[in-house]
């Protein structure tokens, strides 16, 4: 019998798997995939050709903050025509690229606006809990990715929202 399973967070850790409320689990955990494509334009551009470039993957940054505990957090909304594992894996390695530092980077991929906090959320909600996106939680796709200070990087990803599935990919161990 195939079985799904709920994944807890905390602080974008997989801290374990539960079964969902059907009792049932498969949280296998995948291993490494292919490489990923490239995001960054090639660095043999010429001026001309810089200025045709456009991203092979369309994402908006709409948070990226380092907060007190020396955690870059970044938010992105990405066309969820885009929503795959490779296109994750590229993307996730490009922020990796840009944000070197600090070694902790935690980043969510929205794939609605709805999901997103506008600034004004962000100010009013911040040491309290929030159930205000709990309607929307599992009608559109997400990932979470973690670089941990040890260099360790996962991240966690809608397969599926009928029914709803997820998949666990590392990237390094």
């Amino acid at each position: 019998m195939r079985k799904r399973c709920v994944w807890l967070f905390f602080m974008g850790l997989v801290l374990i798997s539960v079964p969902s409320i059907t009792g049932q689990t498969d949280c296998k955990v995948k291993t490494p995939i292919e490489a990923p494509r490239q995001i960054e334009p090639p660095p043999q551009m010429s001026p001309e050709e810089q200025v045709r470039y456009r991203s092979p993957i369309r994402y908006v940054v709409v948070f990226n903050e380092v907060n007190e505990r020396s955690i870059r957090q970044i938010e992105i909304l990405l066309d969820e025509k885009s929503f795959d594992e490779q296109t994750l894996c590229a993307l996730f390695a490009s922020l990796g690229r840009r944000y070197p530092t600090p070694s902790r980077l935690e980043v969510e991929i929205h794939t609605s606006l709805d999901t997103v906090e506008t600034p004004e959320e962000r100010l009013m909600l911040r040491d309290s809990d929030d159930s205000r996106f709990s309607d929307v939680y599992f009608k559109h796709k997400k990932a979470s990715f973690t670089r941990f200070e040890n260099g360790r990087e996962a991240f966690i990803y809608t397969t599926s929202l009928a029914p709803y599935e997820t998949k666990v990919v590392r990237l390094k161990e």
